[in-house]
């Protein structure tokens, strides 16, 4: 059982790999455009803040389309979206592989034998209260 699993894992890992090279990205991506955020709204809807060399805009995309909304200037809004986005780490892409090892991480702190009776105590205690 646990070999056909391994292979059922191994076929899902190929597949995955295919695909990534069949898809691979056909136009060169550098840093003059940048996403900083996006929110969705409703259905296909969002707004994005796009940023393109020193300027900030407000993009809204749905199925008709993309539509500038607004240009931000005002440099304290600038400086406050820019440092917004610094913050935030990079979501990035996961490999197959990063999301099958985040599955079958052992727990950082195992509970021991100790912690699980505390646990049934306390669960005993709160039964007994109603």
């Amino acid at each position: 059982m646990i070999l056909i699993l391994a292979c059922v894992i191994g076929v899902i890992y190929l597949l995955f790999w295919i695909l990534r090279k069949g898809t691979g990205k056909r136009i060169q991506e550098n840093d003059l455009i940048r996403v900083l955020g996006s929110r969705g709204l409703s259905g296909s809807r969002s707004l994005h803040l796009v940023e393109v060399g020193t300027s900030i805009y407000l993009v809204g995309s749905s199925d008709g389309g993309v539509e500038l909304i607004s240009e931000i200037t005002e440099k304290e809004s600038l400086d406050a979206v820019r440092l917004k986005a610094a913050e935030q780490l990079p979501a990035g892409r996961r490999t197959f592989q990063q999301t099958l090892s985040e599955i079958f991480r052992p727990a950082k702190h195992p509970l021991t034998i100790g912690d699980g009776i505390g646990f049934l105590k306390g669960q005993r205690e709160r039964l007994k209260k109603l």
